[in-house]
């Protein structure tokens, strides 16, 4: 059984949908499913991660890529008359993993949503700005075509799948609460952790943009710093839509001196940041999950986040949730939070294991695939229960049956490659030949069930 996985946001972004992506291929290979993987990678752009990084070195998932600008694929696919399932090679499962559509000629469809940020600013001027209208307005077509085409929609938490919900109309039966998980980061943390670094600092993490509150958080840090607040703020990531106003209100600031913007932050040196920081300020105003408060948390620091959107339930009692719009909070939160490090930098603070890790046992040992409300935190967080889902709609497929029946068949040679399942890198033209002639079975999917129950419930599949 083979399956088709939009990869090319895996291959040039190291936020949010890049890092989703590649850890939701690496938890799949590492449940040995990687040799039925197709990769779609067409990008103009070069990948900024070695096949090391992105743990495909060894080939056991099929990377295919051509350099292109993707603009040019929807019109490369309308003119042959194939879809993107036939550029990996033919698959019967296709994951959208952003919302950029192109089309699948035969395979069924699954779509991951992140958020729906941009609902507000679609509806035309007037809205809170963090997108444009032109770009909101795209972005909402592309999800509407999306889930309107797929068989089921990924959402990374209950908060996310309300709104898909109310603003695309889809039947909560369709919905699957997928939660993400954050041990990328423990794999750059030495077991001894990192020492002190020379000046004490604040952490932020996040693109520059009008929604995750930079302005605010400058203002509130500024009143720290006239209250004797030894520390720096380091800012790490790229520029985003209005990240002008924040640079033109740093150049005025009395702490600028004490403000430094790191656009471009590798892995590594990212965990370090964390492990560093005393506080990792994280104020957003709209967020579809937040893994930079549960990435900060694995490496033992405290997290001044948000009380809402989704942040609550991602968070719960672990992090200091103030009101984002309100700079006296942000102000007042920042000092106690920040002596409340663990008892070393960079060492992880014990938690209890993983949900996702949990529902993977209840899968083999027969178990419906229930899955949780809430993120995992721990050390096998990465072990997404997106691919949980992903799998059973593949072995459903293959087995003709429930994803009840296919769970209970679930065992490690199941996961494995299958003979001819991942075929050799061919030229595009006869890729796709071959791939017309490829049989396809009849996804099976479980009976639709609500998204959201009573509390303490969960979703099933």
């Amino acid at each position: 059984m083979r399956v088709g996985i939009d990869y090319r946001s895996a291959l040039v972004n190291r936020e949010g949908i890049g890092r989703y992506t590649r850890e939701l291929v690496r938890g799949l290979i590492g449940h040995g499913f990687g040799g039925n993987l197709g990769l779609f990678g067409y990008t103009l752009a070069p990948r900024r991660f070695s096949l090391e990084e992105l743990g495909l070195r060894d080939g056991r998932a099929e990377l295919c890529r051509l350099r292109m600008p993707s603009r040019w694929i929807p019109g490369l696919l309308r003119r042959m008359g194939k879809g993107v399932d036939d550029l990996v090679g033919g698959c019967e499962v296709y994951h959208h993993t952003q919302p950029n559509a192109l089309a699948v000629r035969e395979a069924a469809q699954v779509v991951t949503v992140f958020d729906c940020i941009w609902a507000h600013d679609a509806e035309g001027e007037g809205g809170p700005g963090f997108l444009g209208v032109a770009e909101a307005q795209r972005m909402r077509a592309a999800i509407q075509d999306l889930v309107s085409r797929a068989r089921l929609v990924l959402v990374p938490c209950r908060f996310v799948g309300a709104d898909v919900v109310m603003n695309l109309g889809v039947n909560p039966g369709r919905v699957r609460v997928t939660s993400l998980g954050c041990d990328h980061v423990l794999a750059h943390l030495p077991p001894e952790g990192f020492g002190p670094p020379p000046t004490p600092f604040i952490l932020t993490v996040s693109r520059v943009d009008a929604r995750k509150n930079h302005l605010r958080m400058l203002r509130a840090f500024e009143r720290l710093v006239r209250e004797g607040l030894p520390h720096r703020w380091i800012v790490a990531g790229p520029p985003g839509h209005g990240h002008e106003d924040f640079l033109a209100e740093l150049e005025r600031s009395p702490a600028r001196d004490r403000v430094e913007w790191r656009r471009q932050v590798g892995e590594a040196d990212l965990v370090r940041l964390y492990s560093q920081a005393d506080l990792l300020l994280w104020a957003s105003l709209n967020e579809g999950f937040g893994l930079p408060p549960l990435e900060a948390m694995a490496c033992g620091t405290p997290v001044v986040t948000s009380l809402v959107t989704s942040m609550p339930e991602i968070c719960g009692e672990a992090a200091l949730l103030v009101e984002p719009t309100d700079e006296e909070r942000i102000f007042e939160a920042g000092p106690p939070a920040a002596h409340r490090r663990g008892p070393g930098r960079g060492v992880p603070t014990p938690r209890p294991p993983s949900r996702a890790g949990v529902h993977l046992v209840r899968l083999r040992q027969g178990h419906p695939p229930g899955i949780p409300g809430r993120a995992g935190h721990g050390r096998r967080g990465a072990v997404h229960a997106a691919s949980l889902h992903l799998a059973s709609l593949h072995l459903g497929s293959v087995r003709r049956a429930s994803v009840r029946r296919a769970s209970r068949q679930l065992a490690p040679v199941h996961w494995g490659a299958a003979p001819g399942s991942s075929p050799p890198r061919e030229c595009l033209a006869a890729r796709i030949a071959a791939s017309s002639a490829r049989s396809r079975a009849t996804t099976s999917l479980s009976e639709p069930q609500r998204l959201m129950d009573s509390p303490g419930s969960r979703c099933r599949s």
